[in-house]
């Protein structure tokens, strides 16, 4: 029997008993080499996006940036070049920071800063991972593939946020293997993807997965762009729940009229910065204006009562170097009558030469004379009229500006801000004196040698006034019960700094207790990381404070994304791996069969 196929008809049906199903034809939305016309466009627009020449001409410029910043630390901040060339979208580029500074070069170019570089690489990468990595998988295959790669995405960020890393003291031992157990999660991850990406993609998945892996890297900076680090100070026997900001400052006005109770008006860092301008608040009967701000000043801060010594100690050099000069001169008027007596030329050149030499003798002391006399006459100035108008630790201290602390000094110090401010009554122009302020004079911060403030009374009430690094508060507290300092046999060198702690973390439970309470023991290269906070404690140095109780000094650093370096360069290990695993076999294969 003949089959009847039934085929769709251009023409009307006859009649009017039915009407013909309207048939779609999807043949029209297919490009020539099988896709869809949609996703042949998508890839037109991402083709010149992915060029290998955007690629090359973005490392080229990163090069450049990279010396740039390099360089600049000879008169910049670490903070300062990261803050004003690697985390900016455009910056201008100083020709001079690749020359000798003595050369004066002049001029420089507006050029992208890190983050424009890392968005265009980001880009570039994404936009190659989608034109040339084609998935080789269909139907379940893919499915299965992309669940995997799902998996491993979520274990990636559970490393990350240390959910498979208990919160312990790091010890010696811990120091070593805890990293080495962070590296292993990352070829686990990286093993996990590595599986997903070679169900899709076949032969190419670990070139993906590398790509996968520096794109990990790319956009870990915007998590390392909130990371901050800070200083905790305490004493033997006491407690503190405050962190001192490192990297920025601020101005506290403290209302003391009322005994037992203390209301602080805070002035943040960005406030500070701007000459002239005025810093007011409802609760002040004053208002700041911002004469000078200083981001580095000279530490520890002069001592105008040294200005005493100063001059003692001068003066009697002075006189010294006065008779000496006398005494010199005498020489030369009866090394002149010696050489008057002699006949022969010899001794006559020989007198010269003596003569010669005294006089360079006391050319030299001439000029120490002079600058010893210039510095006793500055001396005396500073000391009898420091600047019209100061009042507080400005007359006994003088804030002297410095260059900030570059990259390339060494020990890496904090900037010592420093103000000069001058103070007005509110609604007029009645001064109430020139205030100079420093960062040198917080007890935090020149580990309790000395707590300076300024103080001022207006409409009956006081106030004190002091700038400090930007306090941050924890919810937690550290007490330290012992501090220990050891040093190496017949030496200062220090072998071993031990602080023994007792945290108090409100916020966690534990059994019927109120809070948290356990000892930690944080000492040199084995700190101690805080979980819940993402913190890492490191024991930075000791400290003997004014009142000769010792304490310790914690560096605290929160850096949420730290382990995504280690672990995206893990993630590449296991891709390059993989990938010349895959070529080898196939290498293998291909030399059996023939």
């Amino acid at each position: 029997m003949d089959s009847v196929i039934d085929k769709p008809s251009d023409q009307e049906p006859v009649g009017g008993g039915s009407e013909a199903a309207d048939v779609v034809d999807l043949s029209k939305d297919v490009g020539p080499g099988g896709e869809h016309v949609v996703w042949t466009q998508v890839k037109a627009v991402l083709k010149p996006l992915a060029s290998l020449r955007i690629t090359v001409t973005v490392f080229a410029f990163a090069i450049v940036l990279v010396l740039a910043g390099s360089v600049a630390q000879i008169e910049k901040g670490v903070w300062t070049v990261v803050d004003q060339m690697f985390r900016k979208w455009v910056f201008w580029l100083e020709f001079k920071v690749f020359f000798p500074r003595e050369w004066g070069v002049p001029g420089g170019i507006f050029y992208p800063g890190g983050w424009l570089i890392g968005t265009v690489l980001l880009v570039n990468l994404l936009a190659a991972h989608t034109v040339r990595f084609k998935a080789k998988a269909r139907g379940t295959d893919l499915l299965i593939g992309l669940v995997i790669i799902a998996i491993g995405s979520v274990v990636t960020w559970f490393i990350i946020d240390g959910a498979f890393s208990p919160e312990t003291l790091a010890s010696q031992d811990y120091y070593v293997w805890g990293i080495m157990w962070r590296l292993i999660q990352g070829v686990i991850s990286g093993g996990i993807l590595f599986a997903g990406c070679w169900m899709i993609f076949r032969k190419r998945a670990g070139i993906v997965l590398l790509h996968g892996g520096i794109i990990l890297m790319l956009v870990s900076e915007l998590i390392y762009a909130t990371a901050t680090e800070g200083r905790m100070l305490i004493r033997e026997g006491e407690k503190t729940s405050i962190v001192d900001d490192t990297q920025a400052s601020e101005l506290v006005i403290t209302d003391l009229s009322e005994p037992g109770k203390r209301r602080e008006v805070i002035f943040s860092h960005a406030m500070l910065k701007t000459k002239g301008r005025v810093l007011t608040h409802e609760d002040l009967p004053f208002e700041i204006e911002i004469l000078k701000y200083m981001k580095h000043t000279k530490f520890p801060a002069i001592d105008r009562s040294q200005n005493r010594r100063v001059i003692a100690s001068t003066k009697e050099r002075i006189e010294l170097v006065e008779k000496q000069i006398e005494r010199w001169e005498e020489n030369i008027g009866a090394l002149k009558d010696l050489r008057a007596q002699y006949d022969r030329q010899e001794d006559k050149a020989v007198a010269d030469q003596r003569i010669a030499e005294t006089r360079q003798l006391i050319v030299q002391r001439g000029l120490m004379l002079k600058d010893d006399k210039r510095r006793q006459e500055l001396a005396e100035l500073d000391l009898n009229n420091p600047e019209e108008g100061m009042k507080g630790l400005g007359r006994q201290f003088r804030i002297k500006e410095r260059r900030e602390v570059s990259g390339t000094e060494r020990g890496q110090g904090q900037d010592v801000t420093g103000l000069n401010v001058r103070l007005k009554k509110k609604g007029s122009d009645e001064s109430l004196g020139l205030y100079a302020m420093s960062l040198a004079f917080y007890k935090d911060f020149n580990s309790h040698t000395m707590d300076g403030f300024d103080y001022i009374r207006v409409d009956g009430k006081l106030y004190s006034m002091q700038v400090r690094c930007r306090r941050i508060w924890r919810p937690y507290e550290m007490y330290l019960r012992k501090i220990h300092s050891d040093t190496y046999v017949g030496t200062s060198t220090p072998r071993n700094f031990q602080s023994d702690i007792i945290l108090r973390d409100p916020t966690r439970d534990k059994g019927e207790l109120d809070k948290f309470e356990k000892e930690v023991i944080i000492s040199m290269n084995n700190p101690y990381r805080m979980k819940p906070t993402k913190e890492t404690f490191y024991q930075h140095q000791t400290m003997a404070s004014f009142d000769g109780r010792p304490g310790t000094v914690l560096l605290v650093v929160q850096n949420n994304g730290w382990i995504i370096p280690y672990i995206g360069c893990m993630i590449v290990g296991v891709a390059m791996a993989g990938h010349f695993l895959v070529t080898l076999v196939g290498y293998l294969k291909r030399r059996a069969k023939s």
